[in-house]
């Protein structure tokens, strides 16, 4: 992502056609209540090779899951935008996308207003490469995670979860590990 003062770090898995880890700092002034329009998810050209285009998403039964929220990035259009890349994106179960790791976005969002900013670390467990969609084989991740680190007046505080790519009815503090 290139827009405002935001840095993302990511590291791209080309076997499993997707992103195994995207790191980013979620400022305070990054949670924003936009109204911009959701653009449609591009190829990313930046990498070695080009990203795995959208379309093995089609007809797949799984949704284009952001590893970086586009509500995190609400702040600035551009970076907004950049979101969309699909570089970014893996393919999640619907319930658990549309679930747990939409509660837990929020949830991440609302950290990063309340201890004025956090660093996000999230990404996917591939455990098994045999499950694949689309022309390119994009392999459909066993689980995801997600780790939250804050810095306060020199004390940290961490939160990392770790959750089965499906769908789950527990409670997000079920699914955590400090």
């Amino acid at each position: 992502m290139k827009s405002c003062d935001i840095s993302t770090s990511l590291s791209y898995n080309e076997m499993a056609e997707q992103a195994e880890w995207l790191a980013y700092e979620l400022k305070k002034e990054y949670v924003a209540n936009s109204d911009f329009k959701r653009p449609y998810f591009i190829e990313d050209h930046k990498g070695k090779s080009t990203s795995a285009d959208w379309r093995n998403y089609k007809n797949s039964g799984y949704d284009k899951g952001h590893l970086c929220p586009a509500g995190d990035m609400q702040s600035d259009k551009d970076t907004y935008n950049d979101t969309f890349y699909n570089s970014n994106i893996s393919p999640q179960n619907h319930e658990f996308n549309g679930g747990f790791w939409n509660r837990l976005e929020q949830k991440v969002r609302y950290w990063a207003v309340r201890y004025d900013g956090v660093y996000v670390v999230t990404g996917c467990v591939f455990k098994n490469f045999s499950k694949t969609i689309g022309k390119e084989k994009v392999v459909v991740p066993d689980s995801s995670y997600k780790i939250v680190l804050n810095k306060s007046n020199g004390n940290y505080k961490m939160i990392a979860f770790l959750v089965p790519n499906e769908r789950t009815e527990k409670p997000l503090y079920n699914l955590w590990f400090l």
